[in-house]
């Protein structure tokens, strides 16, 4: 171990743990200065160094090590960019910093990587050395220090997010006369951007050194949080890159290769053989929704402000969601969870609107906090099994201390419930969607929310075990049990609302929401036919879903309306849009012959065969007020006179073509 003073090492990790949460709180209550935001968080994250040199052991003084030479790197760019911004502004107060992104576009953009690096998202490596340092505790049995800097870092994540919109992408207020700064500041922080990525890419000379001067000879002692990423995930991903450099100099050419790039990734999980059935069953839904998404876009997006941005997030997002399909561990798993929440973040703040901004932040923390809560669980996993395989976890988990088994498995579920959008987790998705281009709400709707699903099914139930999970039960009280309380009650509460909803894109999601209500209420049943029955309805909503979704936002792009009120009539103006919104709403109503009636029946009879009658009659009741409030806009659409202007016309071709 380190060398320490007399003092008892683990007084040192408790001294860590609270300079940490009470550093990040600081920084936080600073707001909105950048300079005292900067110092507190600056002198909060000596507190993980505390932390990993109290706990000792090949994790906890590796980690220290690590964590000290990322954040020499990673804060000293947030240090350098923040300094050129503060300088050339003339202030450190957000206020006057605000719409610096546009003003000084690099230097806000230097910033902004530097405090995501900093934050310690996936895939930067600064989270690399917090995951070793928290697992260091968790492996010796400190969980309190755990919990406590998994807080700590659900506090920084807000005031973090909160400098990236204000800097970054929030408009300027007011007119500022930028001042000179020392030449050398920006290239600086290039070099240091540089390095950064770097380090991502390539972390292993930082670790080798780390672990000499902490004297770990043994790289086996060390956790792999990470495995290689398959081509199914690079494809999208070096793609994106691609398309968002060829975008700056030929638009047109972008969004040919953007469904070029759509229909080979599609093509790839089609072709690939490899995964096991629930993985390729949700990997074709997230690939198969995202290529008609991009079709969709292609005319949605047409001279659009920000549109590189968009296309470079859309396909960073596509790779990441197929990453989780394709994860045979909880290392990159996780790793893919945080990049599916970050980059659909910057999709539903599209147009940097102060509602788009304050729906994607509720969204960021929400999603991030349930991850960081999740992460702890797996965390706890590793440190219980010894690995992060998936098929080594389904042997190991079972065996586990039924407390220690319990709290993976909450902290598991609650990563995923926040994604699905159970209640009361459910805040996110009906501020994200009225404020989201029409071309992301689909796939908010139709597949993030599945990914939420995808979760529950691959982890909890394929891998932790629908018998273990019924052992893990507190005072008889088990998680299938959780999830079919949960479900009815997002069913419920999510259908009144929808009811009584009169802006078109916040029904749909909550539509969505008593969808899922519904899928998770069945899963909980646990039976064969319920989960099969469930998996259907995932497919079956997502393309319904989607659908609705996509011909809404084709009513707003031709009439700039959002409520229901406003679109009276439009049936007569877009006969195809308003045909395919019929259509949908009545498969998705669960009516013979659609596909939604043979999953919506399959659901039902799970229930009934399970013996919960009542779970039955609560889906068929969940029906008939989705058939009020569908019909309801169908007659809005195809039964009253249109009043509005006479040159709203057809959506255009891609946008036809994806519906």
């Amino acid at each position: 171990m380190l060398s320490l003073t007399s003092i008892d090492p683990l007084g040192y990790a408790w001294m860590g743990a609270i300079f940490l949460f009470f550093g990040e709180v600081a920084a936080l209550l600073a707001l909105p200065s950048l300079g005292r935001v900067v110092l507190f968080s600056t002198i909060a994250e000596v507190g993980y160094l505390l932390i990993g040199i109290g706990i000792g052991g090949p994790a906890g003084d590796v980690g220290a090590g690590m964590h000290l030479g990322f954040q020499a790197v990673m804060r000293g760019l947030v240090v350098v960019a923040g300094w050129y911004l503060i300088a050339r502004t003339g202030s450190s107060n957000l206020d006057d910093l605000r719409g610096s992104g546009r003003r000084m576009p690099v230097a806000a953009t230097l910033f902004g990587f530097g405090v995501f690096a900093v934050m310690g998202l996936s895939p930067f490596k600064g989270s690399f050395s917090k995951f070793m340092i928290l697992y260091a505790a968790i492996e010796q049995g400190h969980w309190g220090i755990a919990i406590v800097g998994t807080a700590a870092t659900v506090v920084a994540a807000a005031y973090y997010l909160l400098l990236v919109q204000r800097v970054c992408l929030e408009a300027p207020t007011r007119e500022v006369e930028l001042a000179p700064a020392p030449s050398a500041l920006l290239p600086i922080a290039g070099i240091l951007a540089a390095v950064t990525a770097v380090l991502g890419v390539w972390p292993e000379p930082l670790l080798e050194a780390a672990m000499k001067v902490a004297k770990v000879g043994d790289l086996a002692a060390i956790p792999h949080f990470e495995a290689p990423w398959s081509t199914l995930v690079l494809v999208p991903y070096v793609g994106g890159f691609a398309i968002w450099a060829i975008g700056h100099k030929a638009p047109r050419l972008r969004d040919a290769l953007a469904v070029v790039l759509a229909l080979t990734t599609l093509a790839l999980v089609v072709m690939d053989g490899s995964l096991e059935p629930a993985s390729r069953l949700f990997a074709l839904i997230f690939t198969g929704i995202t290529t008609v998404m991009v079709i969709y876009s292609v005319d949605y997006m047409a001279g659009a402000a920000n549109a590189n941005r968009y296309w470079f997030f859309a396909f960073l997002m596509i790779g990441s969601m197929i990453g989780l399909t394709t994860a045979h561990e909880l290392g990159n798993f996780y790793v893919f969870w945080e990049l599916m929440t970050w980059t659909s973040y910057f999709l539903v703040v599209q147009d940097e609107s102060p509602k788009a901004l304050k729906a994607g932040f509720v969204y960021f923390m929400m999603c991030a906090g349930g991850a960081y809560v999740m992460h702890f669980g797996i965390l706890l996993a590793h440190a219980g099994t010894g690995s992060f395989d998936f098929a080594v976890l389904a042997e190991r988990l079972p065996q586990m201390a039924p407390l220690s088994g319990l709290v993976i498995a909450a902290a598991l579920f609650v990563g995923f419930a926040v994604k699905a959008g159970l209640v009361p987790m459910q805040a996110w998705l009906p501020l994200a969607h009225p404020v989201a281009p029409a071309s992301v709400s689909g796939p908010l709707s139709g597949i993030l929310t599945k990914a939420g699903v995808f979760g529950m099914v691959k982890v909890l139930f394929l891998v932790v075990g629908f018998g273990a999970l019924k052992n893990f039960a507190f005072h008889g009280v088990d998680l299938s049990t959780v999830l079919v309380v949960l479900g009815c009650l997002t069913l419920i509460y999510c259908e009144v609302r929808a009811l009584f909803e009169p802006e078109l894109k916040r029904m749909l999601a909550f539509s969505t929401l008593a969808q899922v209500g519904e899928i998770t209420a069945i899963l909980g049943l646990g039976t064969a036919l319920a989960v099969d029955a469930s998996l259907l309805h995932v497919m079956n909503h997502a393309a319904m879903k989607t659908l609705l979704f996509f011909a809404a936002g084709a009513f707003i792009f031709r009439t700039g309306h959002h409520m229901i009120a406003d679109f009276a009539g439009l049936g007569r103006k877009m006969p195809v849009t308003a045909g395919a919104y019929a259509l949908a709403s009545i498969a998705v109503m669960g009516l013979p012959p659609f596909n939604g009636f043979v999953s919506k029946f399959l659901m039902v009879w799970a229930a009934v065969d399970a013996g919960h009658w009542e779970i039955a009659g609560l889906l068929l009741l969940g029906g008939l007020a989705g058939a009020v409030y569908y019909l309801r806009v169908v007659a809005t659409l195809f039964f009253k006179p249109w009043t509005g202007a006479d040159d709203v016309r057809e959506a255009p071709a891609s946008m036809i073509a994806a519906l």
